[in-house]
């Protein structure tokens, strides 16, 4: 089974991938202050599509809101449709297919990125993190705004030339909050038991569906991002998570992504279950829907490990943006970095955004001080 992962794959009976590697989505910090996508991004991605079979972009928001990080490009407007566009253009130019995340960053935002605007969740309960904002509880009529923003991005993910979205429902993210009994803890029709944790989770991926099909838009792919677990007491525990796939594997999904450290990652809460998540995850779904995962996955023979527990698709994170030639090296068997220079930024195409971030984030990158 392991041999295929650099053979070409059909994600679907009608789109075909070069490959079963993915760029996995990350954040820049690197647009343009107005929110369009800037020059250094577009190198960033372009030289990264070389050599796998699809690029999911870091996430873009779709409501003012919505903002998660600095710098960060937007997708809330019309205006941003060529922004959009010019990203979806240079991931082509490398060979890959296209798919542009999207989300809402909900109480993991920060009133200072929102113009001084009170951040906004499930539920009035700040995250459980130092320093950590209160946010206010959004209204019904707000729920339904949002819903139809995912509706609208989508629209122009398709004009801008995009081959699918993936939706952002990991990360403690906006749509992880109305799923999580932590962050969630509404008694209306958004809240309460798991059942009605899960409606807004389904209702942006109905509003997408709907973009879809309102513009006659065939072969668009669809994606699901989701963290198994949460640490948090209360919080998702895998037992609501197989629950929730076993659902979402029905919803007309084209792929399904796991968030984690490590692609055979167990239980963070019960460790007595040695079992890997991404393993239970996939017995549920059980091929009902492509599973990616993710994690780890430094070189060949860890992408080909993951293979070999069943994922249909591997995702490479840290080690692409320090081998923007990843594939190419694996194939020729030449050596993969394993560390990063502060002084290769450019010849790697990194944009200095994400470099100042490696940088100042002592332990996220293997750094080597230069």
């Amino acid at each position: 089974m392991s041999a295929d992962i650099l053979q070409p794959y059909m994600l679907t009976e009608s789109i075909k991938l070069r490959n079963r590697l993915v760029m996995a989505p990350m954040t820049t910090w690197s647009s343009q202050p107005d929110g369009q996508v800037s020059l250094e991004e577009l190198d960033y991605y372009r030289h990264r599509s070389v050599g796998v079979g699809m690029v999911v972009t870091g996430t873009t928001y779709a409501s003012p809101n919505g903002m998660g990080f600095d710098r960060q490009f937007y997708g809330g407007d019309d205006l941003y449709t060529p922004s959009l566009g010019r990203l979806a253009q240079a991931i082509h130019m490398g060979g890959a297919k296209a798919v542009l995340q999207v989300f809402h960053a909900g109480r993991m935002s920060k009133s200072s990125l929102l113009g001084g605007n009170q951040i906004e969740s499930a539920s009035a309960i700040p995250a459980n993190r130092p320093g950590a904002e209160t946010p206010r509880a959004l209204e019904e009529g707000e729920i339904y705004n949002i819903l139809d923003a995912f509706y609208e991005v989508t629209k122009r993910a398709i004009k801008a030339g995009f081959d699918g979205v993936e939706i952002h429902g990991a990360n403690t993210y906006l749509i992880q909050q109305f799923f999580s009994p932590h962050s969630n803890r509404r008694d209306d029709y958004w809240g309460g038991d798991l059942e009605r944790r899960m409606r807004f989770p389904i209702g942006v991926l109905s509003s997408i569906k709907r973009a879809i099909m309102d513009t006659d838009t065939k072969n668009f792919i669809i994606g699901y991002r989701l963290s198994p677990e949460e640490i948090e007491e209360p919080g998702i525990r895998l037992e609501d998570t197989l629950k929730f796939v076993d659902i979402l594997a029905s919803q007309g999904l084209t792929y399904l992504s796991l968030s984690l450290n490590s692609y055979d990652q167990t239980s963070v809460v019960n460790k007595g279950d040695r079992v890997a998540l991404g393993s239970q995850i996939m017995d549920v779904v059980s091929g009902r829907v492509p599973v990616m995962g993710v994690g780890s996955v430094t070189e060949l023979d860890k992408a080909q490990e993951a293979r070999g527990m069943g994922y249909d698709m591997v995702a490479l994170g840290k080690s692409i943006v320090m081998n923007p030639d990843w594939v190419k090296r694996a194939k020729a068997g030449r050596e993969i970095r394993q560390t990063i220079k502060e002084s290769d930024r450019q010849k790697l195409y990194i944009p200095e955004g994400l470099m100042n971030k490696i940088v100042s984030n002592e332990g996220w990158f293997p750094l080597v001080k230069s």
